[in-house]
């Protein structure tokens, strides 16, 4: 093997350097070629110093636990757990007696009934697979309290029956925990983020909307997205056939996930293509044909029942109940809110200046669900404007997702930003949203969370939006310290790891939107007081102060569609 190019041309030029200081009359200049290669050296060595810079960065700040190769330490995952176990006793919302329902209406009546009992109000209105997920849990919660599975006893909530559904939460919170380490590790070998270690694990595990919508709020989201992630961790590895069943389970849990489904088809749909061209052909018909086979076998399980008795378009009205209104009576921070509040101020302002006339309408604000058309001066949103405009707003992400070749480093995060992009779109132009959905666009936007600089800012301006316009779900003034600390840690936390990874300072922009939510906690929490005759006001500023973070988030993160160079 012959000498080093580099190595020659650096000690050609210090021979040069000590011949010029002994003989200086005899100077001799550089040929082009000489000066090339000095030039490609230099700018080598100035990568490789990039590089280690950037490898010393990728590591875990020191005030984080380290984790195993493995990804989450499972002593971090137990002290997480037996955290969670403290908010047994606290406020659990109505939500609590509807899974205890739905736990009752599986386990003590047939199959044929599951949708059809209207017993108490809170009928069941999940998809089949998660009918059988209640089912299969109140086998173990016959030995804590019997009386729960009795779908005669409406709001039975003994201290055995608290505790089992609290522990259940904590349980089930396992796949989610599982599917942490699956995508992170998936991530480091297969896509082009450089993260740290565990930092992204840490803002999953650490979410804290996550936290008090499942362990005070009360429900099972976090085993809905661990199967999320563990569908999206199958795909970032190249297993296309278990991540469509695994994504069409999830669709059959929980209906909600249809608002990433566009991304998965694309996702499934262009791997069927050769790795680095559009080509039908090579188009890869097995791949594409067992695809199919699989969602249509794990679709016909679910509903193959249901069919059997004549109860599809039962089961489809339980499951959209498009009679609801566009909105949920406390504004999701969205489109909509910001549409509600300027027909709130027209209805102000029109009468005041008779411009023109406003329905008489009750307070659009009180936290209740509403079927009544809520606006007074602006036009009804029909469904149907709703769906296009939602499909408008993932088209350029869905579009650039298909023409990646996923034989590019950059093809599965494109998939992830693609995913983000559809929750973002789903939730901000939805139909009757609920404020719990903005975690579909927060769960995926943290696996982007260091993939730029635009993305870092995204991540902690959607923190504390989606954060703030929780909050409101726990109104009991007992949590309200907790809730309120929690939440402002979580910004802290968030804040504080992407300072220590980066150490580069935060813009204007995302500063003053962090700053400003202290003074719109205090407008929530004094208003009531100062203002009583105002009742909707507080919960107004919450819904609008949150709408500017999630616009402001989703405009930054449709700002990297397309960028190739996206590892910082």
């Amino acid at each position: 093997m012959g000498p080093n190019p580099t190595t020659t041309v650096f000690e050609t030029q210090r021979e040069r350097v000590e011949t010029s200081k002994t003989n200086p009359r005899r100077p001799k200049k550089q040929t082009k070629v000489e000066a090339k290669l000095s030039k490609q050296s230099q700018s080598a060595a100035a990568s490789r110093q990039a590089e280690e810079e950037r490898e010393a960065s990728n590591q875990c700040p020191p005030w984080l636990p380290s984790s195993s190769d493995s990804g989450m330490s499972w002593v971090v995952v137990i002290s997480i757990s037996i955290l969670k176990l403290l908010a047994i006793p606290a406020y659990h919302s109505t939500d609590f007696e509807v899974h205890r329902n739905w736990l009752a209406i599986t386990f003590s009546s047939p199959i044929s009934n599951w949708y059809l009992d209207e017993t108490s109000q809170w009928t069941l209105d999940y998809p089949p697979f998660f009918a059988w997920f209640e089912y299969l849990m109140a086998f173990v919660a016959q030995y804590f309290d019997a009386g729960m599975l009795v779908i005669s006893n409406l709001e039975h909530s003994t201290i055995n029956t608290v505790l089992f559904m609290r522990l259940s939460v904590v349980v089930t919170d396992l796949v989610f925990f599982a599917a942490i380490n699956s995508l992170v590790e998936a991530m480091k070998s297969r896509s082009n983020i450089k993260a740290p270690r565990s930092a992204i694990g840490y803002f999953l595990v650490f979410n804290f909307g996550l936290w008090l919508v499942d362990h005070v709020h009360f429900q099972y989201n976090g085993f809905l997205y661990g199967v999320m992630l563990l569908s999206l961790s199958h795909a970032v590895q190249g297993r296309y056939i278990s991540c469509a069943f695994l994504f069409a389970a999830l669709l059959n849990l929980k209906h909600i996930y249809l608002y990433i489904a566009p991304a998965f088809f694309v996702f499934l749909f262009r791997v069927c293509f050769p790795s680095t061209a559009l080509s039908f052909r090579g188009f890869n018909w097995v791949r594409f044909s067992l695809l199919g086979f699989v969602v249509i076998v794990v679709f016909g399980l679910s509903l193959g029942p249901f069919i059997q008795h004549n109860q599809l378009l039962q089961l489809v009205s339980r499951l959209f109940p498009f009679q609801r209104g566009l909105c949920h009576a406390y504004w999701a921070p969205n489109f909509w809110a910001l549409y509600n509040g300027l027909d709130q101020v027209l209805r102000i302002v029109g009468p005041r200046f008779q411009l023109f006339s406003v329905r008489d309408l009750p307070s659009a604000t009180r936290g209740l669900v509403t079927d009544e058309d809520m606006f007074g001066v602006l036009p009804s949103v029909p469904p149907l404007a709703t769906f296009v405009m939602t499909l408008l707003a993932m088209m350029p992400s869905l579009v650039k997702l298909f023409l990646v070749a996923p034989a590019k480093p950059s093809f599965s995060t494109e998939f992830i930003r693609t995913i983000t992009l559809c929750g973002f779109a789903s939730f901000y132009f939805g139909w009757h949203v609920h404020e719990k959905a903005i975690l579909l666009a927060l769960i995926p936007l943290t696996l982007l969370a260091f993939s730029s600089v635009r993305a870092v800012r995204a991540h902690i301006i959607l923190t504390a939006a989606s954060g703030l316009s929780l909050l409101p779900l726990v109104f009991t003034p007992a949590e309200q310290p907790v809730v309120v600390f929690a939440f402002l840690a979580s910004i802290a936390f968030t804040f504080g790891i992407h300072q220590q990874v980066f150490s580069f300072p935060f813009n204007f922009m995302t500063k003053a939107y962090i700053v400003g939510v202290v003074p719109v906690l205090l407008g929530y929490y004094l208003l009531p007081v100062l203002l009583p005759a105002l009742p909707f006001l507080p919960l107004m500023l919450i819904s609008l102060y949150s709408t500017l973070g999630v616009t402001m988030a989703f405009i930054l993160t449709y700002m990297d569609v397309g960028t190739d160079n996206i590892a910082l």
